[in-house]
């Protein structure tokens, strides 16, 4: 059963969900109190336990002791598919597409994944041109894959990366991604408020949310910037972050006049430096 027909509605199993959406875990006896507060017609208890163990059944809710609330694992499924759904829809131009797009990942990792598995792909549109803001760089062991996509989209577009610092680690990168056919500057004034990706019709921001994960990443790039830690030291510590859990959220934002204004500053910031 998907999701947005749940949740459309006011029948029992949408007033169900929406309540477990606010409160959980709950008992029948709360669920069932709470569904007929909200409901505009009279509500029996057999017909809320009847729509509470269908959902059930369905896995759609799991039980906790003799509490329920909206699985975990159906919540994942349910966003994979919207999401693949609203990918596709986009490719198509079928509907409306949605101008601000904010995506949840649980890692470093899955983010970085997401983004090198669409950047040769239109999911974020097309242009002649990739512009990249970066705090800081990390060094980290990359695979074999993720290099051919960087090299082939390198091979195809202007892609000029900036960096604010301009440390041992971040010369080292910048020379990596300069074999791979990227325009790399360092020690440029960038990157402010956060990460930025600009290319297609997206500008792309990435946030790091949790002041913990976000002073563990300056702790692994004070320790690393000069190079004092074994490589092999180094690759262990940056895995241990890029693979640990933390909120790591993506903003697209395809608003025409928000990706002219953020060029339009983005090449001013160029036009200081020459490159």
């Amino acid at each position: 059963m998907d999701a947005p027909l749940l949740l459309a509605g006011e029948n029992t199993k949408s007033l169900i969900l929406h309540i477990l959406a606010d409160e959980w875990p709950l008992s029948m006896k709360k669920i069932y109190f709470a569904v007929r507060k909200s409901s505009r017609k009279p509500m029996t208890y057999q017909a809320v336990y009847k729509s509470v163990k269908e959902l059930l059944g369905q896995g759609v809710l799991a039980k906790q002791e003799e509490e329920y609330l909206i699985s975990p694992l159906w919540i994942e499924k349910s966003s994979e598919f919207i999401s693949c759904l609203a990918e596709a829809y986009n490719k198509r131009n079928i509907g409306s597409a949605r101008r601000l797009q904010e995506l949840n990942f649980n890692s470093l990792s899955e983010a970085w994944d997401f983004l090198l598995s669409r950047i040769n792909t239109d999911f974020f549109g097309e242009s002649k041109e990739a512009y990249v803001q970066l705090r800081r760089f990390f060094f980290f062991p990359i695979s074999k894959e993720d290099i051919a996509r960087l090299r082939e989209f390198a091979s195809r577009k202007k892609l000029i990366v900036m960096c604010r610092q301009k440390s041992l680690v971040d010369r080292l990168v910048a020379g990596f991604l300069t074999s791979l056919g990227a325009t790399v500057v360092i020690g440029i004034e960038c990157a402010r408020p956060t990460n930025t990706l600009v290319y297609g019709d997206c500008v792309i921001s990435t946030f790091v949310i949790g002041e913990t994960e976000r002073a563990g990443l300056s702790e692994y790039y004070n320790g690393s910037r000069d190079m004092k830690l074994p490589e092999a030291g180094l690759f262990k510590a940056f895995n241990s972050i890029f693979f640990r859990k933390m909120r790591v959220k993506l903003i697209i934002n395809r608003d025409p006049g928000v990706l002219n204004d953020v060029l339009e500053q983005t090449r001013a910031i160029l036009s200081k430096q020459p490159y």
